[in-house]
């Protein structure tokens, strides 16, 4: 135990070293407003009416919101989950204590929202060690550390794009293994771990079959069943109620939206299995190419005679296939928008980790620590890129795009001359003092605590959501939101903008392209139709 203390002391230093170096807190619009809207909603207006927020971040245009759209309730959508506003909750509310800016969203708060999902990474990394210290040296498991962090998108999401839903993603599956395989086998922990994951990035959902899968191998006792249950419905109901409050139903967006399809996604409309994994648009092995390690180790330790490292090896396996099912059927896009590399695979960094660690134990440490430095370096080489503005995070790349992106020489000389945006050292260090102190208290409760912590949250948004409605109508009235009009314009320039991307894409890769111009002449026509003709029950601009 004391072996482990001091690796994670070493992975919360390396952490904070890296982020005093490279910590960027700013806002990607719309993925981080949305993202913190419940949270600055919550604290500042008690309701979850979003118009002042999608007003102060210049996502309100001519009366129009861009983006999402306005429900049949008058409230404004979000699809985006509840569930990194409940994580990030403490610490923003210290923060709102100290006394931060006006708008809810810039200095302080930014800072510690940055630095708590540092916190989130450095949580997420410590219980990968514990895992992998089981089977593996200590050299080989800082090695699959090192790889799993700057090897895959978690680097990127934990410090340049910090202000997202991606890490603290990686702490909720982090949080699921911990406590699959902790020796206490609660469900009432496995629940509430899995009910987080799966509202704070939707996707999650489809983990459920891993954690039922080692269930029933265990044969787990009906207690256990009812208890995860349970723990998973409090979280989950956190999001329904939200919903519920925002669209009129408590499924949501899942049956309501504003795009062209009369919905929020558009799932199955583009099969996309092989694309998400090796496609130069932000394809998982194109930009990470460390993940095959992983697989690998996976493979080799499904068949241990040891039955544990069998059943995590399975776990982890099936998280992963239930992802890239996910991944490359639920979302046409598979791309993921503006991204770097495959970021919606970032949150299985831990099993990531485990799997390079297990690779390097059946194969040998010294093959693959040179394999995984080398598509580490590889990562690293696109995210200098990335930072320098040589390689683009939104637009379609090649191949070639992405080689010569890595090894140009403009590519190197740029990146030390682009500013990194860093955090105000003062500002920082009280988000650390915030951080470290709610880390140290969140590592003493146990699962009882946290499902109590888990109901006052729930009994929070209930009574922020029966707010919501009529303030969601008066928010509208007063900044003068054209309610009508905004039930379709920002979903369907959204959707155009993802499919003006899908025919580049196309055209490039020499794919029939005739169905996505299609579609975007049916935008098209639908837009200047709501353009030309006002609602006549917009309010008065005069």
């Amino acid at each position: 135990m004391r072996a482990n203390v001091r690796a994670w002391i070493v992975i919360a230093a390396a952490h904070v070293l890296c982020a005093f170096a490279l910590l960027s807190p700013g806002y990607v619009r719309p993925d981080s407003i949305a993202t913190f809207a419940y949270l600055r909603s919550a604290v500042f207006d008690h309701d979850f009416a979003f118009f002042n927020e999608w007003v102060s971040a210049g996502l309100v245009r001519h009366g129009l919101t861009l983006f999402t759209e306005v429900t049949p309730t008058g409230a404004l959508a979000n699809h985006w989950g509840i569930g990194t506003s409940i994580l990030s909750a403490p610490p923003y509310l210290i923060a709102h204590w100290i006394g931060g800016p006006a708008d809810g969203f810039g200095g302080l708060y930014a800072v510690v929202l940055a630095w708590t999902n540092v916190a989130f990474a450095i949580g997420a990394m410590c219980i990968a060690w514990t895992f992998m210290r089981r089977d593996v040296s200590s050299g080989v498991a800082s090695v699959a550390l090192v790889a799993a962090s700057i090897g895959t998108p978690l680097f990127w999401q934990t410090f340049r794009f910090s202000l997202g839903t991606h890490v603290a993603g990686a702490l909720a599956i982090a949080l699921i293994l911990a406590a699959l395989f902790s020796e206490r086998k609660s469900g009432l922990a496995v629940g509430l771990a899995t009910g987080l994951a799966i509202v704070v990035r939707i996707q999650h959902f489809v983990i459920i079959p891993a954690i039922v899968v080692v269930a029933i191998r265990d044969r787990r006792p009906v207690r256990w069943w009812i208890e995860a249950m349970l723990g998973g419905a409090i979280p989950i109901a956190c999001q329904a109620v939200a919903w519920w409050a925002m669209y009129g139903t408590a499924l949501g967006p899942l049956t309501r939206g504003g795009r062209l399809e009369g919905g929020t996604w558009t799932p199955f409309q583009s099969i996309s299995l092989w694309n998400v994994l090796t496609s130069s648009y932000h394809g998982l092995f194109s930009w990470s190419p460390v993940v095959v390690l992983s697989i690998a180790g996976w493979i080799f330790s499904a068949r241990s005679l040891d039955m544990r490292r069998r059943t995590v090896a399975i776990t982890c396996i099936l998280m992963f296939l239930c992802e890239w099912i996910a991944n490359g059927t639920l979302d046409r896009y598979f791309w993921g928008g503006m991204s770097f590399g495959a970021r919606r695979f970032a949150d299985l960094a831990v099993p990531f980790a485990i799997g390079i660690a297990w690779c390097a134990s059946a194969v040998s440490a010294r093959l693959v620590t040179i394999a995984a430095a080398i598509a580490s370096s590889w990562s690293l080489a696109l995210m200098v890129a990335a930072h320098a503005g040589t390689l683009s995070l939104a637009r379609y790349v090649s191949g070639a795009d992405l080689l010569h992106a890595a090894i140009a020489s403009e590519t190197w000389s740029r990146a030390g001359r682009v500013p990194l945006h860093l955090a105000p050292v003062q500002q920082s260090l009280i988000a650390v003092v915030i951080v470290v102190v709610l880390g140290l208290i969140a590592t003493r409760l146990n699962a009882i605590a946290w499902t109590v912590l888990m109901s006052i949250m729930l009994a929070i948004v209930i009574a922020v959501s029966i707010r919501t409605p009529q303030r969601a109508l008066e928010s509208a009235r007063r900044l003068h939101i054209d309610i009508v009009a905004s039930r379709r314009v920002g979903p369907l320039i959204d959707q155009r903008g993802l499919l003006a991307d899908e025919l580049a894409w196309k055209r490039a890769t020499g794919r029939d392209a005739r169905e996505t111009e299609k579609e975007l002449g049916a935008i098209n026509a639908v837009l200047s139709q709501s353009v030309a003709a006002p609602s006549s029950t917009a309010p008065d601009r005069r």
